[in-house]
């Protein structure tokens, strides 16, 4: 059996998962319950023509998922993943879905929205970096820690509204995930690195305690995207209708919040972050060349807001 920390809770496991953070049976305490166990079990298929939620079957509340050939996955409740490898040869690949696709469904079924987001702190505060894939979100994160930022999470994150309007931030586990090419223009050696797919030159970048941060307040959000007809860097802050579909654009596997009913959550959670965290647009060159200044631009649209950088 192993034992992690994701999502700020104790996961109760199966199945390996060294993305998450391992905790020891010692660490755990005498009678302490995990709040989520993975188990493995044989599932049946999941049909094309049932997939009613992106790509999941939603029915009767339980949320079910497969990958041909790779693995299947059903999500019942708050409390329980249950994996199939249909595959031993492709249990690394599995385990792409099973860190992404079935915790984002248990964070659902938990009541909870969970966003897809790169997320760095500065003097405790939280600044999320969104966009579509492709868009160097992993890439500007791993530069924002290299610049002293604190690191909170690469792909996932989920968003909670607190007392006073606050929102506060939950990660996922504390790895990044960077393409080769990415690694090479961060100095970063990929040599000994556990690769996400065996066939990709992508890789899980792990980072040190001290530059992983585990709980703060949601500050700022900067949409990333490229700007071919710019060749500068440029950030603006979102007017509140723009804002809103950035945000709607970046929630995790969308289908599943109609699916389970969880469209008022969604909306109210939207509103309270729109009421009270500004929403950046920041364009960049599609090359590496502006990391620099979209740094910078980053420090500069919040320093103005009076958060020190």
């Amino acid at each position: 059996m192993h034992y992690f920390r994701a999502y700020g809770q104790l996961v109760e496991s199966e199945v390996p998962l060294p993305e998450f953070q391992s905790v020891s049976p010692g660490e755990i305490g005498s009678g302490v319950q995990p709040d989520l166990r993975i188990v493995l079990r044989s599932l049946p298929g999941v049909p094309l023509e049932e997939r009613n939620a992106g790509g999941f079957r939603v029915r009767d509340g339980v949320v079910d998922f497969e990958v041909a050939d790779t693995v299947r996955i059903r999500v019942p409740n708050s409390e329980r993943i249950e994996v199939d490898l249909l595959d031993g040869k492709r249990v690394r690949e599995a385990r792409l879905f099973v860190t992404g696709s079935a915790f984002g469904a248990w964070v659902f079924q938990s009541g909870r929205i969970p966003f897809h987001c790169g997320m760095v702190t500065q003097n405790g505060r939280g600044l999320a970096i969104t966009g579509p894939s492709g868009v160097g979100k992993s890439t500007l994160t791993t530069a924002l820690v290299g610049r002293g930022f604190g690191f909170m999470s690469d792909d996932v994150v989920v968003f909670d509204t607190i007392e006073g309007g606050a929102v506060r931030i939950t990660p996922s586990f504390p790895r990044i995930k960077l393409w080769q090419d990415a690694a090479d223009h961060l100095a970063i050696e990929t040599a000994g690195l556990s690769r996400l797919h065996q066939d990709l030159e992508k890789f899980h970048v792990p980072f040190s305690a001290d530059r992983v941060v585990e709980s703060a307040a949601l500050s700022a959000v900067f949409r990333l995207r490229f700007d071919e007809a710019y060749e500068g860097v440029q950030c603006r802050r979102l007017a509140i209708p723009e804002a809103m579909l950035v945000l709607r654009e970046n929630i995790y596997r969308p289908a599943l919040v109609p699916a389970l009913g969880l469209e008022t959550t969604a909306f109210n959670l939207i509103a309270t972050i729109l009421q009270n965290v500004p929403v950046f647009d920041l364009s960049r060159p599609q090359n590496f060349d502006g990391f620099e200044a979209t740094i910078e631009a980053i420090e500069e649209a919040v320093g103005e807001l009076g958060v020190e950088v």
